[in-house]
């Protein structure tokens, strides 16, 4: 398929299958369900990236309270932590990794350089390290950029209302926190996955925001975990429409990487929904729902710990895949949330008899402010013959508890 189907593709089967989304009695930590119940466009309303996620600012934190008194650190964004840690338990834990470890340790600084008081371009420098966690990420870089706040944010017009310099998340699909969730395991887009480039965004209208990256990475000086997707060259766009009334809003995304030697151009096309439930039913019923249909080819041997038979891995490397995302967030109380999670993945969509399904239930409970525990349950299934022992990341049934704490 060439690659400029991809995004309309991935779109058109998001509106086709929604409907059956929404009939299923459907936080990873998605920032989209708040700018959607919201109306955010824009967000920098919570965020230092305007394209979300990563460290947050005064507002941010603020949304993280939940009825109980802010700390002395959640009335500014100078600074910040989160610190995250897991239990978890896999279906067979005599050949599954399982028990109890840190995820992360985050310090952030959000740092001003200078104010032009002429054009009023304010230049910050945003850097995160984690400092402890998973061995891929212990003690390395996360977000290292500098921020340029080209135009105040009520400005509008065309042109870009911020621009980064650095290493960041790149903007595809929807930004979530969980780095097994399929659609971002998928395109390699998940939490721990950077790159190092430049990165344009605006709100052209008040409804519409864009983000445009221009990535490069390993043959850079980068190395390693310093290093971004990209081998050479690539390009991310993203497209979020939002309204402040209306309950639904959506986005596009697509992203293509240039092609190395003896190796195949990644590229993927991405559409996501995000549903108010508060502003759907008149607040009878608070949450959101968020869903999300990917299309990927080039990915799959980028698949790390996902497969259980490398021969089976190596005969999908040129195959287009297709993902599909669902999370449902309905709030009992002000702390207490009950959360559903579902994944789809096929390595093959010309074979769709082989495929990975896993459905996640449980209970999301804040005992403090920006600190929750959540809870779920989860049961997996891969069709493919060699594919049914499972993996951590792949099919495999577990129970897990997370722990976060931000500040």
């Amino acid at each position: 398929m060439p690659r400029f189907f991809l995004v309309s593709t991935a779109f058109m089967s998001l509106f086709a299958g929604l409907c059956g989304f929404l009939l299923i009695p459907l936080e990873s930590q998605a920032r989209p369900e708040y700018a959607v119940r919201h109306g955010f466009t824009r967000c920098t309303t919570c965020h230092l990236s305007p394209a979300g996620g990563g460290p947050r600012n005064v507002m941010g934190k603020a949304f993280g309270l939940r009825g109980f008194s802010p700390g002395p650190y959640n009335s500014q964004d100078v600074w910040s932590a989160d610190v995250r840690g897991l239990y978890f338990y896999p279906e067979n834990p005599t050949t599954g990794k399982g028990g109890m470890g840190v995820m992360a340790g985050n310090l952030s600084a959000n740092l001003p350089i200078h104010t032009d008081e002429v054009s009023k371009t304010k230049l910050r420098a945003v850097l995160s390290h984690n400092v402890g966690g998973f061995p891929a990420g212990a003690g390395s870089p996360r977000e290292v950029v500098l921020r340029w706040g080209l135009k105040d944010d009520s400005a509008g017009g065309l042109g870009p209302q911020y621009a980064l310099l650095g290493r960041f998340v790149s903007p595809f699909g929807i930004l979530t926190d969980e780095h097994r969730t399929y659609t971002k395991l998928q395109t390699k887009s998940t939490w721990n996955d950077l790159d190092m480039g430049a990165m344009f965004s605006g709100d052209p209208l008040g409804f519409v925001h864009y983000d445009l990256a221009v990535v490069n990475g390993q043959k850079t000086a980068g190395a390693g975990i310093a290093a971004g997707n990209a081998a050479t060259w690539g390009g991310v766009l993203n497209l979020r429409f939002l309204s402040t009334s209306f309950p639904l809003g959506f986005g596009l995304s697509g992203l293509h990487y240039e092609k190395v030697k003896d190796q195949d151009s990644p590229s993927a096309g991405a559409a996501y929904l995000m549903l108010s439930l508060d502003k759907l039913t008149g607040s009878t019923i608070k949450g959101a729902l968020m869903a999300e249909y990917v299309i990927a080819q080039g990915w799959n041997s980028t698949l790390n710990n996902f497969f259980t038979d490398a021969a089976y891995q190596t005969s999908l490397a040129t195959s287009e895949s297709e993902g599909w995302y669902a999370f449902l967030t309905w709030e009992l109380t002000e702390k207490l949330s009950f959360v559903y999670k579902y994944d789809q993945f096929t390595p093959d969509r010309k074979f769709t008899a082989d495929s990975y399904t896993r459905h996640g239930a449980g209970f999301k409970y804040y005992f403090g402010p920006n600190l929750f525990t959540q809870i779920r349950v989860e049961k997996a299934d891969a069709t493919h013959p060699t594919e049914d022992q499972g993996t951590e990341t792949g099919a495999l049934d577990a129970t897990w508890a997370y722990l976060q704490l931000s500040i």
